[in-house]
């Protein structure tokens, strides 16, 4: 039996655990972990998300990206056109003028919604206003294909990535040339800022590698070593401190932002991994692949927590899932919590545009063969 002496002393620790926030944590070693982000908790969470898609025809459309809060959905086409869309009813907000002169590889939202970016094979880029989509710059001067775009967080930068194996930095504001980053053997298939826009992730599609590089000096700071293929999608976690990248050897991994050391491979897809995102607290990681499915899983511990794949039945007793045949190319946690957005390409018989050397080339370079 507890003395009255031991039994004051343990609710004393109770109430200064209850008081520090530490009574819904538990340490492992050096690390802490919080029991809202448990196994059982995450596998709680994810059952509850609710998946919403966007899907277009695969003959049309080559790239895609969701607004960051989750409302709109930018389009690019083998035409050159670039599209902004309304994500639920999908009402066509605006369209660009049709500037570019190819097929548009990749396009972006700034993080406050306000600019949209576009790449293409006509080895420029394209900043518009996503107020009427009307043109606010055009990026010339890589020699090669811009096949990846995106925007620092304070939208004050942008980079590219070419098949000209390079990254070039500009101005956001005066669309100026800034630095160019060229020591990559392959072309950046993949771009990403860090949280304060200092450092610049790149994935490659020659050398199979990942590379953070530091932005004012053009030096590269780590290399993340582990894919063994094209490394397509890449993207950091809201704080910076972890990375995932999504890979042609059909895995994501996620990698410490901090020391470039990996952290897990996610496996589980039977096809090339073509998008990857992290929730806001890290705690799950979203995958879209071409094996036409979109996998939710445990950041902490790779556990795959839920698998969307075909939609089935019809009305209510529907389960929700991708359009059929789906390539799924942008993927995201809604902001709310409530939602993951999945939008995929449904494949389509090839048009005479598409049937095009060109056309095959382009699918060729960007892994699509």
């Amino acid at each position: 039996m507890l003395s009255h002496a031991m039994w004051t002393n343990l609710v004393t620790l109770a109430l200064i655990l209850q008081a520090s926030g530490l009574d819904s944590q538990c340490t492992a070693g050096s690390r802490v972990v919080d029991s809202e982000n448990s196994g059982d908790s995450l596998r709680f969470r994810a059952a509850g998300l609710e998946l919403r898609t966007f899907g277009v025809q695969a003959g049309d459309v080559r790239s895609m990206a969701f607004s960051p809060d989750g409302e709109n959905v930018l389009t690019g086409h083998w035409n050159g056109s670039v599209k902004l869309w309304h994500m639920v009813t999908g009402r066509l907000i605006c369209a660009c003028p049709t500037l570019h002169k190819g097929v548009v590889l990749s396009v972006a939202f700034a993080r406050d919604g306000s600019r949209l970016l576009s790449g293409c094979s006509d080895n420029t880029a394209i900043m518009w206003d996503a107020t009427d989509c009307s043109k606010v710059h055009i990026l010339k001067g890589h020699s090669g294909w811009v096949l990846s775009v995106t925007f620092s967080p304070n939208a004050e930068r942008v980079a590219t990535g070419s098949n000209d194996k390079s990254v070039r930095v500009w101005d956001a504001a005066t669309g100026k040339h800034l630095t160019t980053l060229a020591d990559h053997r392959g072309a950046p298939l993949a771009v990403a800022f860090n949280n304060d826009g200092s450092q610049l992730l790149t994935g490659s599609g020659g050398d199979n590698l990942t590379r953070l590089v530091e932005v004012s000096t053009g030096r590269n700071l780590r290399t993340l070593r582990g894919h063994e293929a094209w490394v397509v999608a890449a993207a950091f976690s809201l704080d910076s401190n972890t990375v995932i990248t999504g890979s042609h050897d059909g895995t994501a991994r996620l990698w410490s932002g901090i020391s470039g050391l990996p952290l897990l491979a996610l496996r589980g897809h039977n096809n090339d991994v073509s998008a990857v995102t992290l929730s806001d607290d890290s705690s799950l990681a979203l995958t879209g692949s071409r094996d036409s499915t979109a996998r939710l899983w445990n950041a902490a511990t790779g556990e795959q927590l839920r698998t969307f794949g075909e939609r089935r039945g019809k009305g209510r007793k529907s389960k929700p899932g991708l359009p059929k045949d789906a390539l799924p190319a942008a993927v995201m946690f809604h902001p709310s919590g409530k939602f993951i957005l999945v939008g995929a390409f449904t494949r389509a018989p090839l048009k005479p545009l598409e049937d095009s050397e060109e056309m095959k080339q382009c699918k060729k370079r960007c892994g699509e063969e």
